[in-house]
């Protein structure tokens, strides 16, 4: 769940602008009620059947440390886009300190979770990953230039850069995720090369080895099945 970023959005539902803040704040209470199997709305209005907990499952995407600060507040689990909108510096170093308000302000019972988001396209080298994504990176970033998100004008590199993105060889995204600063407090990576829309191969070759190369060099191992426990693997 996030607040939203345009005036537009919230012109569409008769809201204002000016009031995202305090609006997110009163809808998701009534989010958070309906997962509670409270009613809501008309007299008698439940979720059915009753959901189960959910409540703990809850992300707030932000895009200030005032906002990490405020999702830590509501009990929400922290997501950070993959590109810092409206910024100059890298996007990692504009959503450290986001990540450590979140921290900071946690008084939750539970461990809290900071999910990352981030792209990540591997391939057999830089050259053929940039063949795959260049073109549909740098068209998505002019579209954002457009609305304001990034100055106008944006070359293919500066647009890679803009969001952040990590492409290669395995072993090169590996090492850059090695340097990526919010990575070593976030509990959840997720991989995305959106805006890229790579041929259909190429974007399976790329999952492929997000799951077999880049993920376990990250620490990351799958979690075992029914099956294999049975085989005592």
């Amino acid at each position: 769940m996030g607040s939203g970023s345009s005036a537009v959005e919230y012109a569409a539902f008769g809201k204002d602008v000016a009031r995202k803040r305090e609006l997110t704040s009163e809808h998701l209470d009534i989010v958070r009620q309906a997962l509670d199997r409270r009613e809501v709305g008309t007299p008698g209005f439940r979720i059915q059947p009753r959901p189960g907990d959910f409540n703990d499952r809850v992300w707030q995407g932000v895009f200030s440390e005032h906002g990490a600060a405020f999702a830590a507040q509501r009990g929400s689990n922290l997501l950070l886009n993959r590109a810092a909108y409206g910024f100059d510096a890298p996007t990692d170093e504009v959503q450290r300190p986001w990540a450590d308000a979140y921290l900071a302000a946690w008084e939750g019972p539970r461990r809290p979770r900071i999910g990352l988001s981030r792209f990540v396209f591997p391939a057999k080298d830089r050259r053929t990953a940039l063949a795959a994504i260049g073109d549909d990176v740098h068209r998505a970033a002019l579209r954002m230039a457009e609305h304001g998100a990034f100055p106008k004008g944006l070359g293919q590199d500066e647009a890679l850069r803009r969001f952040h993105s990590f492409y290669g060889h395995p072993e090169e995204i590996v090492a850059a995720l090695g340097q990526e600063q919010v990575l070593p407090v976030a509990t959840d990576l997720i991989t995305q090369f959106n805006p890229a829309v790579p041929d259909h191969d190429a974007a399976v070759r790329a999952l492929e080895l997000i799951a077999t190369e880049v993920a376990p060099a990250l620490g990351w191992q799958p979690t075992p099945t029914a099956a294999t426990v049975s085989a005592g693997v």
